[in-house]
């Protein structure tokens, strides 16, 4: 009951309509200009549909760096005020007064949270895929679709994490100004700014603790049969190295370590998040 109040209050709020049309306008953009500059005879009709979220047309970022870089305010922007605002107006406490399972209570807000963002990217992909499909009067393949669909499950595993993250901020502080500041600043930082910190030192490990990168890393070799290396190519890796594409099984393979990955650094958050609510004082402020 909980789970579906909470998903009830996020597809009806004013933000996430906002966000969504910015970001679905946005996404449609992109796959439009991608069509315009999607070289048929180049491709061969091989995984067209599939580069139409890596393709970018001049000027255009393509739609993978819509997941990767704006996605997440959809995720965090769900979560960073979902317990500190109910604290302050009182209504967390009532609600506890009832029998209700604290723990029933985060639970059933990350799973909304979660939940929220997977309906938004299913939409937006699928419309994109829908919108390939019209102009380009054909249909993908198998492959092709299983590609997507496994695509869209580690997005909503990447998303998930800026989901824990807007709800750790907000069971940490206490004002949403102040959670909505810190979603955002570490949003930044990991997003764009760890590139900076990393190539002065040197250390291409350090981007590693950025789950942006880590979500762009594996994106092209889930999407693509061709590639099937992960990260920069030494001449040594080149060397006797045949264009077969690979399988999707083999694909997974090479991105297995970058999910679990994914998955720990979500499921960490969310202990956290979970382990200081279960022993916070709730009372209105």
């Amino acid at each position: 009951e909980i789970f579906y109040k909470e998903l009830n209050d996020n597809l009806s709020s004013k933000r996430f309509w906002l966000l969504l049309f910015i970001i679905y306008a946005l996404g449609l953009f992109i796959t439009y200009g991608a069509l315009q500059g999607l070289q048929l005879s180049r491709t061969g009709g091989v995984s067209v549909f599939i580069k139409l979220f890596l393709v970018k047309a001049e000027g255009l970022v393509p739609f993978l760096w819509v997941v990767a870089y704006l996605a997440p305010i959809l995720g965090f922007i769900f979560t960073f005020d979902t317990i500190n605002r109910e604290i302050s107006a009182g209504t967390l406490s009532n609600v506890l007064s009832q029998p209700v399972h604290r723990d029933s209570v985060i639970n059933a807000k990350v799973l909304a949270g979660i939940t929220t963002v997977a309906i938004s990217l299913a939409g937006i992909v699928f419309l994109v895929l829908g919108y390939g499909i019209l102009i380009l009067s054909a249909i993908p393949t198998i492959e092709e679709l299983s590609r997507l669909v496994f695509f869209i499950f580690l997005s909503i595993v990447y998303l998930s994490i800026w989901v824990s993250i807007g709800l750790l901020f907000s069971v940490l502080f206490r004002r949403e100004g102040t959670s909505a500041l810190a979603s955002v600043a570490l949003w930044l930082f990991l997003s764009f700014f760890i590139s900076m910190v990393a190539a002065p030192t040197g250390s291409g490990s350090l981007l590693f603790l950025s789950p942006t990168y880590i979500f762009l890393d594996a994106s092209p070799v889930v999407l693509l049969p061709e590639l099937r290396f992960l990260g920069p190519v030494s001449i040594e890796q080149l060397i006797g190295y045949l264009p077969n594409p690979l399988p999707l099984s083999q694909s997974l393979l090479l991105v297995w370590p970058h999910l679990i990955s994914l998955i720990a650094i979500t499921l960490i958050i969310f202990a956290i998040s979970y382990l200081r609510f279960m022993r916070q004082e709730i009372k209105a402020i």
